[in-house]
């Protein structure tokens, strides 16, 4: 028996581990190594939620929280002490009931995740030794208010206080040199930041959704804006840019909806593609030093009238307006605000992807005979009424007509080889592969024999498509060909089709079933993500993989059948399917690479007796209970007696075999066989003529 008041000790790999268990203390350590005379602690065994943590044990100065130390505990306050310097990764991660933390006067770093989701705190003060915060160390406390960082603090961690909703100011000390990407995203509550002097780089996403941020001056000594460093911040009106700033990357400040202005300092060379999109902005000018500017930089700016380039400029100019490469061969930009008809200039070779982008007071463009590509989403969400391609167009971008409400059709020369038009729908020349169904067609559509393919984004966000009918042959659905289709319902799909692409279908509200043909092998991510009224799916036996996301937010699918051919489920596959109460698998077990297959779901798993490679019922599989599939009497089928004749649906799976048998009480010994039937589908009906030849008929289903 264990002296709960003695130490055990043993040697390994080199250094000294202690382990002790004492009734005073019930806290768990190892030495550290080469320093022996400290400790690390690495958990706690005791009852109490108001923690004051030792600075000695056994003799040795505690200098150390271990990684998951306290992780999942019921603890409401912690007291860390002086002699402590590091807190470990997820070392008080997802205490959930921890409202107060103080630290000790000698931190210096505090691991990834440490804190993480520990939603109850309200207040974080870290002493001026703090140097380092981990990623994610205080992610998703929502709770979290007040933030008061050290005089010391060198660095903040990818996502530190991602998702911290509460917090409202943040004041970054001039010793933080470096910012990770996604450090404040999500603090919907930031009203108000000051960014250290000595950062030199906005890191990707930084304070993305920080919806409330309404003024932001970037440092001198910022070189670069990253990425969606300010994406979605809508209620910023005020931005200013440091005096060294040279690039402003992707979408940086894109969904700045209050955003009206920005004065751009001279050294700026780069605009990222998407950087000031969907902006608020009303004029734009383009110095002289700027030589790359991304695709849709300013697009979806619906106060936007014009964009002025200064004349010295080398790569790019400005002619009524609308922005163009320097030598007019390329229109970059049209300013989502302006009114009225508008001629492309003959000359123009290139119409840039998001060129026209939610040009909603645009109803007609000329389009001239010069123009030879069209950019993907050149003309999306625009208001045109109708489209008419020359016949020098050999390239057009992904969904450049998509969401496009008022249009209502699509026209091409005739002398074109590379586009065709079909009653106003887009179609490549040979007239296999749907482009760009228009928007302003609604209600039903047929689409046309000899169709293999529908492009991608093809029929995306149409709200007045009802419904839809598949020609024999097509073998593909691009990816978000359906995607938003809100009022399409119950979709057939030919037995023909091999690949279903990513989002295909996604946020189909109104699709109650859509039966996938056995010729599957293809299911792309998130095809069916948001169809929240999708009740039950059969998985075909070729395809081997069911990717993230694919079923993700179905809240009312309750069953699922995965063909002979599964072998792996992405953890996210099913995310937010609650409601899913019963899966079926066709073939033989397999191991996942996660136990919880099934996000929170606690479905029942469901497979066939003579399948190998599954557990013995009740034993479960990785987290769920199991079950053997059987045939069964479906209680949704047909069932009774008409002139005689007993008539039941019997359900399994297709290929199984079963034998239906008789008996005139349910202890018999010998029981009639009527009926061997081997289904096609997941059902058959069974019918018993001589039914009314008994006075009473039991009757059982097995198989061979």
């Amino acid at each position: 028996m264990l002296n709960r008041n003695r130490c055990l000790a043993w040697i390994l790999s080199g250094s000294l581990s202690l382990c002790m268990c004492a009734k005073a203390q019930e806290y768990s350590y190892t030495t550290n190594f080469p320093d022996t005379n400290t400790a690390t602690l690495t958990g706690y065994a005791g009852t109490n939620s108001d923690l004051r943590l030792p600075s000695n044990i056994n003799g040795l100065t505690v200098t150390a929280i271990g990684d998951s130390a306290f992780r999942f505990m019921n603890l409401t306050s912690v007291a860390i002490p002086d002699s402590v310097t590091r807190i470990g990764d997820e070392a008080f991660g997802f205490c959930s009931h921890l409202t107060n933390v103080a630290f000790g006067v000698n931190i210096l770093q505090i691991g990834d995740d440490a804190f993480k989701e520990c939603w109850r705190v309200q207040n974080i003060a870290f002493p001026d030794s703090v140097t380092h915060i981990g990623d994610e160390a205080f992610g998703f406390c929502t709770s979290l208010t007040n933030v008061a960082f050290g005089a010391s603090l060198l660095q903040i961690g990818a996502g530190a206080f991602w998702g911290c909703l509460g917090v409202h100011n943040i004041v970054i000390p001039n010793s933080v040199t470096h910012i990770e990407e996604k450090a404040f995203i999500q603090c919907t509550g930031l009203a108000d930041v000051a960014i250290s002097q000595n950062i030199t780089n906005i890191e990707w996403g930084v304070f993305s959704g920080c919806s409330s941020l309404r003024s932001v001056r970037i440092p001198d000594n910022a070189v670069c804006i990253g990425a969606y460093s300010f994406n979605g911040c809508r209620g910023l009106t005020n931005v200013f840019l440091g005096s060294n700033t040279t690039r402003i990357d992707a979408d940086a400040f894109s969904g700045c909806s209050q955003l009206t202005g920005i004065a751009f300092p001279p050294g700026v060379t780069g605009i990222g593609a998407g950087a000031f999109s969907s902006c608020g902005l009303t004029n734009v000018e383009i110095s002289s030093n700027v030589v790359a500017i991304g695709d849709g930089a300013f697009h979806s700016c619906t106060n936007l009238t014009d964009i002025e380039v200064d004349e010295a400029n080398g790569f790019y100019c400005s002619s009524n307006g609308v922005l163009y490469d320097k030598i007019l061969t390329q229109l970059v930009q049209y300013p989502a605000g302006k009114t009225g008809a508008f001629p492309v200039p003959l000359g123009v070779t290139n119409i840039a992807p998001h060129a026209f982008e939610s040009s909603g007071k645009l109803p007609e463009v000329t389009i001239p005979d010069s123009v030879i590509a069209i950019g993907s989403y050149a003309f999306s969400q625009s208001g045109l009424t109708h489209a008419f391609l020359p016949w020098s167009i050999e390239s057009l971008g992904m969904a450049a007509f998509h969401s496009c409400s008022n249009l209502t059709g699509i026209g091409v020369d005739a002398g074109n080889i590379f586009f065709s038009s079909l009653d106003g729908v887009l179609y490549n020349w040979e007239s296999t592969v749907l482009i760009q169904f228009p928007d302003g067609k609604t209600n039903q559509y047929a689409i046309p024999d000899g169709t293999v393919e529908i492009g991608d984004a093809a029929f995306a966000n149409n709200a007045g498509l009802l419904s839809i009918s598949f020609p024999a042959g097509l073998t593909r659905i691009g990816n978000w060909a359906f995607f938003s289709c809100s009022q399409l319902s119950n979709v057939l799909l030919p037995e023909t089709i091999t690949d279903i692409g990513e989002a295909a279908f996604a946020n189909g509200a109104r699709i109650t079933e859509i039966p996938l043909p056995s010729s599957l092998t293809n299911l792309g991510s998130a095809a069916f993500s948001g169809c929240t009224n999708l009740t039950r799916i059969f998985i075909p036996d070729g395809v081997p993989q069911i990717n993230g996301d694919v079923f993700a937010d179905c809240l009312n699918l309750a069953e699922v059948t995965f063909g002979q051919g599964v072998s792996e489920i992405d953890p996210l596959a099913f995310r937010q399917c609650n409601n899913l109460s019963h899966v079926y698998f066709r073939g033989t077990g397999f191991e996942p690479i996660y136990d919880w297959v099934f996000d929170f779901a606690h479905p029942v798993v469901h497979f066939l007796p003579d399948a190998s490679g599954w557990p013995v019922p009740p034993d479960p599989w990785r987290a769920y209970s199991t079950a053997y599939w059987l045939p069964e009497v479906m209680a949704d089928g047909a069932l009774g007696v008409q002139k005689g004749t007993c008539t039941f649906t019997v359900g399994w799976t297709e290929g199984q075999t079963v034998v239906v048998e008789a008996a005139t009480h349910p202890t018999d010994t010998v029981w009639t066989p009527l009926e061997t039937n081997t289904l096609t589908g997941d059902s058959f009906l069974f019918s018993d003529p001589l039914a009314e030849e008994h006075p009473v008929r039991f009757y059982r289903l097995r198989s061979p």
